[in-house]
């Protein structure tokens, strides 16, 4: 095999296995009236910045008032692991942020 195959296939390899994993922020959010121990949330945000924001919106967007962000915390990828860190209780999602819109639904936001 040709030296320089093996040292571009190794280098390959070696870039691919060296990549750091996409991490995303997310907020917990609350508002005014909210049941105690619960939050609104957002995940899978690229920046602390963009998750603060997206959650400001949501909250604002639902027509929910006193918005405020508790908390944000990076490595925060999936809808699961935001629950984690800020449970919703008994609440049911009734809007989710798609596209930079806030949408009603009336199922989990993904």
């Amino acid at each position: 095999m040709d030296r320089r195959l093996i040292v571009a296939t190794s280098f390959l390899a070696l870039a691919a296995t060296s990549a750091p994993a996409w991490a995303g922020w997310g907020c917990g959010y609350r508002y005014s009236g909210l049941v105690a121990g619960a939050y609104g949330i957002i995940w899978s945000a690229p920046s602390e910045q963009q998750a603060r924001e997206s959650a400001m919106k949501l909250c604002n967007g639902s027509g929910n008032p006193g918005c405020f962000v508790v908390s944000c915390a990076d490595n925060v990828d999936t809808r699961d692991q935001a629950r984690a860190r800020w449970p919703m209780g008994n609440a049911v999602p009734t809007n989710c942020l798609r596209n930079g819109r806030v949408v009603a639904t009336d199922k989990n936001c993904d």
